[in-house]
C-alpha cells in the first residue's frame, strides 16, 4: 500500500508530463488548422488558392541518413520546405510566360497622289478633268513644297525606314505619279527636275508606246535621273482584288521583269491599280517577295503593320497649305 506521502511525490512527474504532452498535443492541432486554411495570391485574374490537405497522394518526402532535423525549427517553416522540394500534383496547372511582342512602328509621311498634269482646257477635251491638276497648278505646288522646306523622297527611302525603323529627314513627302500618261513626262517630270524635287512615277508596263502613255524612251530617261523613281504599277493595270492567284502574280512578275530588264530597275514596291486589293492580293505579293503595296486610301500616318497598305493624300487644283502642308 503507498503511503500519502509517497503518493504525492509520484503524482508530481505524471502531473507535469500530462500537462506538458496536451500542450503538445493543442499546439500541433492547431498549427496544422493553421497550415491547411493559408490562401495563396497569384495575378489578379487567378481565383485564391487553398494548399492541398496532407494526403497518401501528397506525402512528405522521408528524411535519409543524411538528414538533419533542427529542432528548434518551427512546424510551419518545416512543412513549406518539405512543400517545395515535393513534386507538384498532377492537377497543379503550369505557369506560362508571354512570348514578348514587337510593337508597331509609324512614320508620319503624306504619300502625295497625281494621275494626269496637264492644262485644265487640255484635260476637259480629252474627259481627263476629274484626274488632272493643272499643270501651272502643280508647278506652283512644287515650288510652295521647294520654298517651305520639304524633303521629297523615294518609296524606297520610305519603305527601308519602316522596315529598319529609322527616322527620316525632317518635313520629308513622297510624292507620287500614277498610271504613267504621256503627260507625266510633259509636265510632272520636267517640273520635278525644274524644282530638284524627287517624284515617285508608278509605270503600268504594258500600256508604255500606246497612244495617250509614256514610251520607253522617255522611262529611260527618267530612270537616270536623280529627280524620278519607277515602280511596279502592274503590267496592264488591272484591278488585283478581282483576279485569281496565278493571274496576280502573273501582272505583278511581268512588269517587275519588264522595269528590270528595259530599265535596270528593281522594284519591290508595288501600287495597287484603282488602289483595290484583297486578302489574296497582299498575301500574293508577301509571298512573291515585294515588300510594299500602296493604295489609293486616305491617310498619312505609314506603319510597318500597314505596309502591304499605305495610304496616300489626294491633291487636286488647290494651294499646297489648303491640304495642310
Amino acid at each position: 500500500m503507498i503511503k500519502p506521502k509517497q503518493q504525492s511525490k509520484l503524482l508530481g512527474p505524471v502531473f507535469y508530463f500530462t500537462v506538458l504532452f496536451g500542450y503538445l498535443f493543442v499546439s500541433i492541432i492547431f498549427g496544422l488548422d493553421s497550415y491547411t486554411s493559408q490562401t495563396v495570391y497569384a495575378t489578379p485574374m487567378q481565383k485564391q488558392q487553398t494548399l492541398p490537405l496532407l494526403t497518401d497522394n501528397f506525402l512528405l518526402p522521408a528524411p535519409d541518413a543524411s538528414d538533419s532535423v533542427d529542432l528548434n525549427m518551427s512546424v510551419m517553416t518545416q512543412l513549406e520546405q518539405a512543400t517545395a522540394s515535393s513534386e507538384a500534383t498532377p492537377s497543379a496547372t503550369p505557369t506560362v510566360t508571354p512570348i514578348p511582342t514587337l510593337t508597331d512602328y509609324c512614320l508620319d509621311l503624306p504619300i502625295v497622289l497625281y494621275h494626269h498634269i496637264q492644262p485644265m482646257p487640255i484635260a476637259d477635251l480629252l474627259g481627263h478633268g476629274q484626274l488632272t491638276v493643272d499643270s501651272d497648278i502643280f508647278d506652283g505646288q512644287m515650288k510652295y513644297l521647294k520654298d517651305h522646306g520639304y524633303s521629297a523622297i523615294a518609296a524606297d527611302d520610305l519603305i527601308n525606314a519602316l522596315l529598319n525603323r529609322q527616322g527620316l529627314p525632317s518635313k520629308s513627302i513622297m510624292i507620287t505619279v500614277d498610271d504613267g500618261y504621256d503627260d507625266n513626262y510633259t509636265y510632272a517630270f520636267l517640273t520635278a527636275k525644274k524644282y530638284q524635287m524627287m517624284v515617285n512615277f508608278m509605270i503600268p508596263t504594258g500600256l508604255i508606246n500606246t497612244p495617250g502613255y509614256m514610251n520607253w524612251d522617255h522611262l529611260t530617261e527618267m530612270a537616270h535621273s536623280p529627280f524620278a523613281r519607277l515602280y511596279n504599277h502592274t503590267t496592264s493595270h488591272a484591278d488585283l482584288s478581282g483576279l485569281s492567284k496565278e493571274q496576280i502574280i502573273q501582272e505583278v512578275s511581268n512588269a517587275d521583269n519588264d522595269l528590270l530588264t528595259k530599265l535596270g530597275v528593281k522594284s519591290t514596291i508595288v501600287t495597287y491599280p484603282y488602289g483595290s486589293y484583297n486578302d489574296l492580293a497582299i498575301q500574293t505579293l508577301k509571298e512573291m517577295g515585294e515588300r510594299a503595296a500602296i493604295t489609293t486610301e486616305p491617310g498619312r500616318q505609314q506603319c510597318l503593320s500597314n505596309i502591304m497598305r499605305l495610304p496616300r493624300v489626294r491633291v487636286a487644283n488647290g494651294t499646297m497649305d489648303s491640304y495642310g502642308f
